[in-house]
């Protein structure tokens, strides 16, 4: 006898699933969901119409494992990946207002692409979002101000977190990676992070440049939003090195 459900239950799951997704991919159906609705059906051949993870898989391969396993990242490989993750930054806020605990732990690697695990909104509470490597990994990549009140925050928080990212890619360390949880959230508040090119040699001023934006501590003094990022990357690759 087959273990897979039947009809009726397997509309069931859905409703369920459906229900419970703020952005993500129904595990059953495979339809792409924002809030609860079906936004975009399965395409069969086409793995990239579902980049946002439904939550409920690992993710096979992340970058966090990829540094951790291969190193540091080029500059070439950081500046792709960093347009990849912006533009996938871009096309979820159309639909929400953040995304909310992008971090190494949670950009999976898989055939060329990325994909953020979800759901992924950033909840109205003012807990602290909750990732696979726990607290002590997404409090090295909140925005200051996601610190203080994660339901007054807005997607310049997230635009703070890929400044970390970009940070981690380069460096294998977040801005501020040592002390207590408490500390770390700190000097996320009241302290600078070392100049990417005093602790690597070798990046253009241009991304340095980039990389310090999106780590302004006060959000009007970042990027307004991820096309923004996407635009200086464009901006400064056409100037040259």
């Amino acid at each position: 006898m087959s273990n897979q459900p039947d009809g009726s239950e397997m509309d069931e799951r859905c409703k369920t699933a459906h229900a419970k997704l703020h952005a993500g991919t129904c595990p059953w159906c495979g339809c792409f969901i924002i809030e609860g609705k079906v936004e975009r059906l399965p395409a069969d051949d086409d793995l990239s119409a579902h980049p946002i993870d439904s939550g409920d898989r690992q993710l096979a391969h992340t970058l966090e494992d990829h540094v951790r396993t291969d190193g540091v990242l080029s500059i070439e490989e950081a500046v792709g990946l960093l347009e990849a993750i912006a533009h996938e930054l871009a096309r979820l806020h159309k639909t929400t207002t953040m995304y909310g605990w992008l971090s190494p732990s949670n950009i999976g690697l898989q055939d060329g692409k990325i994909i953020l695990r979800g759901p992924s909104i950033a909840s109205e509470s003012d807990d602290l979002p909750e990732t696979t490597s726990g607290v002590t990994g997404i409090a090295d990549y909140l925005a200051p101000e996601q610190a203080l009140s994660a339901s007054r925050t807005d997607h310049r928080a997230d635009v703070y977190s890929l400044g970390c990212v970009l940070y981690f890619m380069l460096d294998g360390r977040a801005p501020f990676a040592t002390g207590s949880i408490s500390e770390r959230l700190l000097k996320h508040q009241i302290e600078e992070p070392t100049p990417l090119g005093s602790i690597r040699e070798g990046v253009p001023a241009g991304l340095a440049a980039i990389c310090d934006r999106m780590l302004a501590k006060k959000a009007e003094n970042r990027y307004q939003s991820a096309e923004d990022v996407i635009l200086a990357i464009k901006s400064w690759k056409a100037e040259g090195p």
